[in-house]
């Protein structure tokens, strides 16, 4: 059998400081990963309101190009464009769709008691 030096406290804790530095970088990875289940109902609700008054604000600031007779399109298009990309940043995406869930839900609360049975 050969023998092993033995090893010095230094590198011991420079083994267990390397460990424990990717077992921390391991859980921050998991806890952004699922951000989402430890967000509270009240800062979801916050969330989604700041979200929509920016979204409201940024449109609100748009400029409308002016018009000229033979592309009267292109202020159409940019104007769509700019539009979809306030709407569809990344950061914004899940507050979107909360915003069209209970937008869909209202619409439909709306049509169910706007329609009359016939007999």
């Amino acid at each position: 059998m050969g023998s092993r030096s033995p090893i010095t406290e230094e590198e011991e804790n420079t083994f267990l400081n390397k460990i424990n530095n990717h077992i921390q970088n391991k859980e921050n990875k998991f806890i952004n990963e699922n951000k989402l289940q430890n967000i509270t109902i009240n800062t979801l609700i916050n969330n989604t309101l700041n979200t929509l008054y920016s979204i409201i604000n940024y449109i609100s600031k748009l400029k409308i190009s002016e018009d000229t007779e033979n592309e009267w399109w292109k202020k159409w298009s940019k104007l769509a464009e700019e539009v979809l990309y306030i709407l569809f940043r990344p950061e914004r995406a899940f507050y979107i769709g909360i915003i069209l869930i209970i937008i869909s839900i209202l619409v439909y609360f709306i049509d169910v008691s706007s329609t009359t049975t016939e007999n």
